[in-house]
């Protein structure tokens, strides 16, 4: 069926009326089960998608044979719901359901049968590790009492080199580093409302070690690289099933522990600007609508970017095109507005900052320097004595959306971007700092934050939202305007954080009234050292000729 290029551009499934002539229900879904990603099709959503199908090429064709036969078709649906072949196809999906339940419970059996066969080996393993440990601590210990150490500190052990030479950029080819069961489609938000709220939840921290370190030395070489545990990070989401299966029943009081604070609802839409997006949407002229508030003129240049945005060919865009389209829109009016700012926002694939510090902090300054990871996204702080990062952003793909394990990529990436940044705030400052960042797969997006706790970096999923697709859910930028509003919130309480510490700092160097004060009561110049966990590069996959030239 040859249709107009405008209708094509409304439709949502061009592809199946280019190929069809006489449309019909079946070959509708059929098409659907080819094309789609998921394993099972929803009957209600399927018939509601054929017949909008049918109804959008009927207003662009009110007459002519087009017409006749999408008349013919809207005249048919009920009678073809209902119909033998539709429902043969209903139960084949039902079958197919009741198969992969089966497959998923006989995977379980089987991961369950292997975790029980392989617990008397890692018991052993774990048991023979720690007295390895416990000498080399022990020799360390006594080679260091007996050095000379005027200065009262202890003596660092001196570093490889070559370790940081090995590691590498992610490479998003090889698919074999991530295995699909061990990923769970599905995130839960672990946000709260304050993160200085206390828990009163006891965990078992030297247990939830030993058990990490355990299921480290288990993973196989060629599946570390995009493992979260092996780089001592967990991902309260539950996304990463080997994660919930470690930590077991302690997952939820640690989850409890590792608060980080993100409020959406305190940067809500008052009922005016509510009721002004209502008539930015729905009106054809945005310019028609006159401004109310000073604030008004960023969402009324928000909406009409997004519809003339919206108008042109969205079913297919680079992920440069796809951000520059429907993501730059929302940044431009909450968080990189004009004017003087706490911080900038940075785009494009850049050097992160605190990346490139860490793969360079023990390396022979003699050679090149390695550059850090590059984010699509960085907020920089402009307003600190040096140039610290303190928000990433990624963006997964274009359009169509990217698949599950380049998406599960992106979130590894934007956890190790996280846990750079927080590890050079912790060291510049000496305190713990939570970070945050988000990351866009087609128009659904997902704040993360990220904080250290008890030895290990906690990735929190905090918040998650659908940005608008096209001029039908155009209302959706009433959510997209709050979240990026609460995170630009965040932004700016992480630079004034920032600051009072370094403020505090300064402070303490001053002189003290000795003859007033006491010892004890002085504030310490040297802040406390923090639990770090320790820092784990990324497996090297292949060695680069830069680096072999570099060794010669």
């Amino acid at each position: 069926m040859k249709l107009k290029r405008q209708c094509c551009e409304a439709l949502r499934y061009p592809g199946y009326w280019a190929r069809m002539e006489v449309p019909s229900l079946e070959s509708f879904l059929r098409f659907r089960q080819g094309f789609n990603q998921k394993p099972m099709l929803d009957r209600i959503t399927e018939h509601h998608s054929y017949e909008r199908e049918l109804k959008t090429i009927k207003t662009y064709y009110p007459t002519g044979r087009v017409s006749e036969l999408v008349s013919k078709a809207l005249t048919s649906l009920p009678s073809e719901i209902k119909s033998l072949a539709t429902q043969a196809f209903w139960n084949q999906q039902a079958q197919l359901q009741t198969l992969n339940e089966k497959l998923r419970v006989e995977k379980l059996r089987g991961a369950t049968l292997l975790l029980e066969r392989g617990n008397d080996y890692l018991e052993k393993s774990a048991v023979a590790t720690q007295e390895i440990q416990l000498q080399t601590v022990q020799s360390l210990i006594s080679a260091g009492a007996e050095g000379d150490h005027d200065d009262g500190q202890e003596e660092v052990p001196s570093f490889p080199l070559n370790s940081l030479q090995q590691e590498v950029h992610f490479d998003y080819e090889a698919q074999e580093s991530v295995d699909e069961n061990e990923i769970s489609f599905g995130e839960k938000i672990t946000a709260c409302d304050d993160e200085n709220y206390p828990s009163s939840d006891d965990v078992d921290w030297e247990g939830v070690q030993k058990r990490v370190e355990n299921y480290r030395n288990s993973i196989a070489v060629d599946k570390r690289l995009y493992n979260p545990l092996y780089y001592y990070v967990i991902d309260h989401s539950r996304q990463h099933i080997p994660t919930n299966n470690v930590l077991d029943t302690d997952f939820q009081k640690i989850s409890n522990q590792a608060n980080i604070a993100f409020d959406v609802e305190s940067w809500a839409l008052s009922e005016d600007e509510g009721r002004f997006v209502d008539r930015l949407v729905t009106s054809d002229d945005v310019d028609n609508v006159p401004l109310q508030e000073g604030n008004d003129i960023h969402i009324k240049n928000l909406v009409r970017t997004l519809k003339v945005n919206h108008a042109r060919n969205r079913e297919f865009l680079s992920e440069t095109h796809h951000a520059i389209r429907n993501l730059l829109p929302f940044v431009d009016a909450t968080m990189d507005r004009r004017g003087s700012k706490l911080y900038r926002v940075d785009w494009g694939e850049q050097t992160l900052y605190a990346s490139a510090e860490r793969r360079n902090k023990m390396r022979d300054p003699q050679l090149s320097s390695l550059v850090g990871v590059k984010p699509d996204c960085k907020m920089v702080c402009t307003t600190a004595s040096w140039r610290v990062e303190i928000g990433v952003g990624e963006v997964s793909g274009g359009l169509p959306e990217c698949c599950h394990a380049k998406l599960w990529h992106d979130k590894v990436k934007l956890a190790l971007e996280l846990r750079d940044m927080c590890v050079s705030i912790q060291n510049r400052l000496g305190r713990i700092v939570p970070v945050f960042g988000w990351q866009l797969q087609g128009f659904h997006l997902k704040v993360y934050g990220m904080t250290l706790h008890q030895g290990f970096f906690h990735l929190k999923l905090l918040h998650e939202i659908d940005l608008p697709s096209g001029e039908d859910d155009l209302y959706l930028v009433e959510d997209g305007i709050r979240v990026f509003r609460a995170f630009n919130s965040k932004m700016e309480d992480t630079v004034k954080r920032i600051r009072g510490i370094l403020k505090e700092k300064t402070n303490a160097t001053r002189k003290r009234k000795t003859n007033t004060l006491d010892a004890s009561m002085q504030r310490p110049i040297t802040p406390p050292p923090l639990n770090q966990p320790p820092i784990v590069l990324t497996p090297a996959q292949k060695q680069r000729k830069r680096m072999e030239d570099e060794n010669d």
